[in-house]
């Protein structure tokens, strides 16, 4: 899978217009890219990793690759609860070493993580969260399960999923972070944006010096979009669905 962007060099000094450059995925987001006429510059993806998972996702369910799809969209949720975690302890003015520090303990144990999720969110809601996720109802053939269920079952049993339990699965996903992300814009938007620029700070730290900046990429679960997102994802994927080639330019039709 890759990303499109435009060539810094070329944008800048205007000796070429629409000068495209085709990079593959990278998991710490960070591109360091050569256009067609030698420009050299870097790009740092600002969105965060549970934003790129579900687009990812929502790609293979556009595509019929139901299995892949329900596996990425799962951990694009768990690397939610992640974002979570963190926002919350950005409000809270902890320091940033020891979130990290405090995540490394537990970043390996899924169930751990969902316990820190529930426990951040009663911290700063006062009240048990309503409507979790792993307790809503799907269908899986031809019985009704729990969420966690038919997760645990496609990750780890190698269940593969129909398009509509696919569909399904993601759109309860998407209108399960929707609404947390809602509630978070109100209570701690300074947070989400201190999260947001936190890695982008330390890879820009890391780089040796020369043309670099930031890209923002209209994801689905979308924190830097200044229009609110649809509801549900069946409206939301019409958005992928126009803008796929434009965003990753070897996606398929």
């Amino acid at each position: 899978m890759k990303i499109q962007t435009t060539c810094l060099n070329c944008l800048l000094t205007g000796k070429a217009d629409n000068v495209f450059v085709h990079a593959e995925m990278r998991d710490d987001g960070v591109y360091d890219l050569t256009c067609e006429l030698g420009h050299q510059f870097t790009i740092m993806v600002q969105q965060l990793k549970f934003e790129m998972l579900f687009d990812m996702g929502s790609l293979a369910l556009l595509d019929g690759y139901f299995r892949e799809s329900v596996a990425t969209i799962a951990a694009s949720l768990e690397r939610f609860f992640q974002f979570y975690v963190e926002v919350i302890c950005r409000k809270m003015k902890l320091k940033d070493a020891d979130i990290e520090s405090a995540w490394k303990s537990v970043s390996m144990q899924s169930e751990r993580q969902l316990g820190v999720f529930l426990f951040m969110y009663l911290i700063e809601t006062k009240s048990p969260i309503k409507s979790f996720i792993y307790d809503e109802n799907i269908k899986q053939g031809s019985e009704t399960v729990k969420v966690s269920k038919f997760r645990n079952d496609v990750i780890h049993r190698g269940y593969i999923p129909s398009s509509e339990e696919a569909h399904i699965y993601a759109d309860l996903v998407y209108r399960f972070m929707y609404r947390i992300l809602k509630e978070l814009k109100v209570s701690a938007n300074e947070a989400i944006g201190e999260t947001v620029r936190y890695p982008l700070g330390k890879a820009n730290l890391a780089m040796s010096a020369g043309l670099k900046t930031t890209q923002c990429i209209p994801t689905l679960v979308s924190l830097s979009s200044g229009v609110e997102p649809p509801e549900s994802f069946y409206e939301a994927v019409k958005v992928l669905k126009k803008s796929r080639h434009y965003c990753y330019p070897n996606s398929s039709s």
